[in-house]
């Protein structure tokens, strides 16, 4: 099948939730389909790669008469995006698909003026931001999301061995967190988990595809927290070298309605401590190795009181695959 693709983001380093799900979205089309990419032109500024996004979309489909025409915006579904999204579909009709990942806020006058118009095929990552969407007039329904299981998989090798690869303590557990090193994710509920549990080690890795808040990372230091910021070449290596992952964030634009991040820690079967984010909760249902937290002293009891041995995050993803996120969207 004749797929064109478009994140206007994708380029390389993928060490960002959004640009991961876009970056395995493309990649398992193109392993079994003629994809065509569309993204920035880097040399352009920011604003005329935005205004140039729905015509190119227009103009590659006209020449390469694709049967379907992918499309995640960087940013999410924004007013802006919506309108763009809304006037390419005017030419591009059922063909074009579009992947909404995060929930973003509309003003009246925007939300009146998106409900006069016609926007169709939108998937949404949770159950919420589907019946958000629907509610402003866009049809959009769920869409499944994958997990790399071959890539991100349970340690066989010491942990010691990966510690002291990565420079990580070897004598105390450590609580991980992977991400933007931003407020909004609420990342400084780890200072007051380190000031607490002094034995526990929190380590953030924090992305380099995006600015981070220095204030926020000095305070966090100061509190004894552990940063660790480039672009790893294995990065299920840092999950396997923990003993729990942790996701605070709270806010609705603080993340995608699913984050990887939390698959891949399943996925390596590492206990999971997570606020109720997203479609987090829509997916898995609280247990001994999966947590769901209201505030840090919660995380603070979760990690006082302790995991059993045997993990079974791992045995909860066995639907998630990128060959049925994509077939959804190839065939909707």
């Amino acid at each position: 099948m004749r797929v064109l693709f478009s994140y206007e983001q994708l380029y390389p380093p993928y060490d960002e939730g959004v640009k991961n799900l876009a970056y395995m979205i493309y990649q398992t089309l193109d392993t079994e389909h003629d994809v065509t990419l569309i993204r920035d032109i880097p040399w352009l500024p920011n604003v005329i790669n935005s205004l140039l996004i729905a015509p190119r979309l227009v103009i590659n489909s006209a020449f390469r008469r694709p049967v379907k025409i992918v499309y995640i915006p960087k940013g999410a579904l924004t007013f802006s995006a919506i309108i763009k999204t809304w006037l390419a579909s005017l030419f591009l009709g059922n063909k074009l698909v579009v992947v909404s990942v995060q929930r973003k806020v509309l003003s009246p006058k925007q939300r009146n003026i998106v409900k006069s118009i016609t926007l169709k095929n939108v998937f949404a990552l949770s159950s919420r931001l589907a019946d958000e969407l629907t509610e402003i007039g866009i049809s959009a329904q769920v869409l499944p999301t994958g997990i790399d299981l071959s890539r991100f998989s349970p340690i066989t090798a010491d942990k010691t061995l990966l510690r002291s690869r990565y420079g990580l303590p070897e004598d105390k557990k450590i609580l991980l967190h992977v991400g933007h090193i931003r407020e909004s994710r609420n990342i400084l509920w780890f200072g007051e988990v380190q000031k607490a549990l002094p034995n526990i080690q929190v380590v953030i890795i924090g992305s380099t595809a995006t600015q981070q808040d220095d204030d926020v990372r000095v305070k966090l230091e100061s509190d004894g927290v552990v940063f660790l910021r480039e672009a790893f070449s294995d990065i299920s290596e840092l999950y396997q070298a923990a003993d729990v992952y942790c996701f605070p964030v709270t806010e609705l634009e603080g993340a995608m309605e699913i984050p990887l991040s939390v698959l891949e820690a399943m996925a390596v079967n590492i206990p999971v401590i997570t606020t109720r984010f997203g479609r987090l909760p829509e997916l898995f249902d609280a247990d001994e190795f999966y947590r769901y937290v209201d505030s840090s002293a919660d995380i603070i009891s979760a990690l006082e009181s302790g995991f059993n041995e045997n993990c079974a995050n791992r045995e909860k993803l066995s639907q998630f695959t990128w060959e049925h996120t994509t077939s959804t969207l190839l065939n909707s």
